[in-house]
Formats: C-alpha cells, structure tokens, sequence
C-alpha cells in the first residue's frame, strides 16, 4: 500500500498513467481544489480551498534533515566559479580543482583561470515523478 502523498518514480507515458492508475498524479506544479482531494490535503496539513502539487521536473529529491521542511526546495541550476589570488608578492600556490599546479614568487602578477561549462550533475537516468494523490 502507498500513503496518499508519496512520491514515487515513474518510468510509464502520461497516457497510461491517467488510465492504469487514476490515484497518481505527475508532480508538475498543479494546483488542485482540496475538497476534491480531502485525503491528500490531510496529508500535506492543508487547510486553504487549493492545494498545489511540488514541480518535480528536472529535481533531485532530498531526505529532510533536522533543519529542512518536506517540500522545502533550494538549490540552483547554475553557479559561478570564482577565484582571487595575493598579488603581494609572497609565494603562494596555484591551484586547479585541489591538484597542485605550481607556486610562484615573482612578485605582483596575474593569474588567468579558465572555467570551462561543464555538467555538474552526477550521472543519472531521467524518471517521472508521480504523487499519490488518492
């Protein structure tokens, strides 16, 4: 049995969900009236006319820890590298992505970082995620 609530992955189209199993809802973000989904808005601690489904497209999903909230979204799909150097003229390490890359003590000088566009993301297979909704 799967609590009304629950987020589940989904490998199936939309068109068999809707038909196979009228209790799951993809998670895209919709809004739902509560009185047609009394059980869910229970669940979710719902008290308004409308309860709203989370937009899980394109989201990792994260266990809640001692500071979080469930449905607590945070993250970012982008992000900016940054690097700053002393330009005193004391020998300082160069660093590239934690390997060593050589010191210097020419004094003042530049330093030129290159940070190509890469994918952050760890490997992963794409899902749909579904909700209990019934």
């Amino acid at each position: 049995m799967v609590p009304i609530g629950s987020i589940i992955a989904y490998v199936g189209t939309l068109e068999a969900l809707k038909a196979d199993n009228p209790d799951f809802l993809p998670a895209e973000g919709q809004e739902l009236r509560s009185r047609d989904y009394k059980h869910l808005a229970r669940a979710l601690g719902a008290t308004g006319e409308t309860i709203r489904l989370p937009d899980l497209r394109g989201r990792f999903l994260k266990g809640v820890n001692g500071t979080d909230k469930v449905l607590q979204t945070g993250g970012s799909t982008t992000h900016v590298h940054s690097a700053s150097c002393n330009e005193s003229g004391a020998p300082h390490e160069v660093r590239n992505g934690g390997r060593h890359t050589g010191s210097n003590s020419a004094g003042n000088h530049t330093h030129v970082v290159t940070v190509s566009e890469n994918n952050h993301e760890p490997p992963f297979t794409s899902v749909r995620w579904i909700v209990r909704v019934r």
